[in-house]
C-alpha cells in the first residue's frame, strides 16, 4: 500500500495515530503520502513498523526501488 493509498484508506484519526506512534505527526505523514517530502530511512522504518507493515520502504522511498 502506497502512502497516499494509507492516508485516503483510513480515516484523519487513524493516520494521526499511526503518525504519533512513528514519532511525527499527521501533517509529515501527509506531505510524504502528496509527494511533497520523501523521508529518511530510518523516519520509513518507523512508519512501516507504526502501520504494522501497511506500507512497504520501497513505497514509502521511491528512490529505494529504481
Amino acid at each position: 500500500m502506497t502512502p497516499y493509498q494509507y492516508l485516503k484508506a483510513n480515516s484523519k484519526l487513524e493516520v494521526s495515530e499511526m503518525a504519533v506512534r512513528a514519532d511525527s505527526s499527521y501533517g509529515y505523514f501527509e506531505q510524504i503520502a502528496r509527494g511533497r517530502r520523501t523521508p529518511s530511512i530510518k523516519k520509513a522504518k518507523l512508519f512501516i513498523h507504526a502501520s504494522d507493515g501497511a506500507m512497504t520502504l520501497e513505497e514509502l522511498i521511491p528512490a529505494i526501488a529504481a
